[in-house]
């Protein structure tokens, strides 16, 4: 595995044990957090989420 992919199984990891499926979180907040999530880890285009997060 090279390292970007390390780093993206990482940033996956991280954000899918801290901070995904918490109930303080609005629902649209919640739907772009693990759309930005999975398309960062799959390689994609995505947008940063902005800090501080949630908007």
């Amino acid at each position: 595995m090279d390292i970007e992919a390390k780093l993206r199984q990482l940033l996956m990891e991280l954000y899918v044990s801290s901070v995904l499926f918490q109930d303080e979180l609005p629902e649209a907040e919640q739907a772009r957090l693990l759309d930005t999530v999975l398309a960062a880890a799959e390689g994609r285009e995505f947008e940063l989420l902005g800090l501080p997060f949630p908007a």
